[in-house]
């Protein structure tokens, strides 16, 4: 019984001190799997957790999808920089041609050490405008 207990003590030590150093590395993620779109801009934004460094970190960032950089749309940044003096925690894409076949999809790549958040990924379509109507209430008729 006792060579029992400590097994089972053993067994429950080393799964809380793995749980523990799994905890510990730093997470990405974007903020949510869609970005925040005003007009022509699709601003792209990543939290970080569990990082208490103060030296800026370079998150890469793969764009992909069917639609083309240069040609369809402008990227403010190529990748994200966590802490530092010029973190850039946010990319703006700006839509150059609308076309809502066309999507882009922005990809964390994880710095060594790293581990994903919820969303490593996130996707847009290059959605036409919204045309925007207003009616007005002439009293004088």
């Amino acid at each position: 019984m006792k060579k029992l207990f400590l097994i089972l003590s053993v067994v429950a030590a080393a799964a809380v001190a793995c749980t523990l150093e799994a905890a510990q590395k730093p997470a990405v993620s974007f903020e949510t799997a869609l970005p925040v779109v005003a007009g022509e801009i699709s601003t792209f934004t990543i939290t970080v957790a569990d990082y208490a460094g103060t030296d800026p970190v370079t998150i890469p960032v793969t764009f992909g999808g069917t639609a083309v950089k240069g040609t369809d749309y402008t990227v403010s940044a190529e990748e994200f920089v966590w802490g530092g003096d010029k973190p850039v925690t946010s990319i703006q894409v700006t839509t150059l041609v609308f076309d809502d076949t066309k999507t882009l999809t922005l990809s964390l790549d994880l710095p060594a050490g790293w581990i994903a958040g919820k969303y490593p990924s996130s996707q847009t379509t290059l959605a036409s405008k919204l045309g925007y109507v207003s009616f007005e209430n002439d009293s004088n008729i």
